[in-house]
């Protein structure tokens, strides 16, 4: 009888070329790197005369990469930003190793976000933020909402699938 049960989970969990099936994403990475303006007034002068502060809002601009064994199209569904409920669509990464530029103090600084791999590279695309209460954060874990959180489907099935920590990288000073 345990063999029997035994026998009926490994059929279920067989694809048809023999292999056992698992989500097919390898590793996820995300960074975040700041943007921060130029000169920028920290009080304005409103018609009336008054003087108010002005709150620098941060602004992140976020660059989002999962690896998967293969070049099968993934399907996202929801991805969540440090609890943030973003559009976010994919697109095949093109060249490896994948690197950022960034002017810091008038000399050219270089990231690379992901060296060469053998596994196929997806970067997600961030739009805009969802601001309708439809999409629930229900599923989410607590740690997820300090990284980011994604939820996609392969076939018929739906995955989640987390990105722990943000590494953040140096920030663009604009001039």
């Amino acid at each position: 009888m345990k063999f029997c049960f035994g026998l009926l989970i490994v059929s279920v969990l067989m694809r048809p070329d023999g292999c056992v099936k698992q989500t097919d994403i390898v590793h996820g990475y995300a960074y975040g790197r700041e943007i921060l303006p130029g000169m920028k007034p920290s009080v304005t002068l409103n018609e009336d005369g008054r003087v108010t502060k002005q709150k620098r809002q941060p602004q992140i601009e976020y660059y989002i990469y999962l690896e998967t064994k293969d070049s099968s199209k993934i399907f996202l569904k929801n991805v969540w930003v440090k609890g943030i409920t973003y559009w976010a669509s994919l697109r095949p990464a093109m060249d490896l190793p994948i690197t950022i530029s960034n002017p810091v103090y008038d000399k050219m600084h270089y990231d690379t976000l992901i060296s060469s791999s053998r596994n196929f590279v997806w970067q997600v695309i961030l739009d805009s933020q969802i601001t309708s209460p439809g999409v629930a954060l229900v599923s989410l874990k607590r740690t997820d909402l300090e990284g980011v959180a994604i939820e996609f489907s392969e076939g018929t099935r739906s995955h989640h699938y987390s990105i722990k920590k943000i590494h953040y990288l140096e920030p663009i000073r604009l001039q």
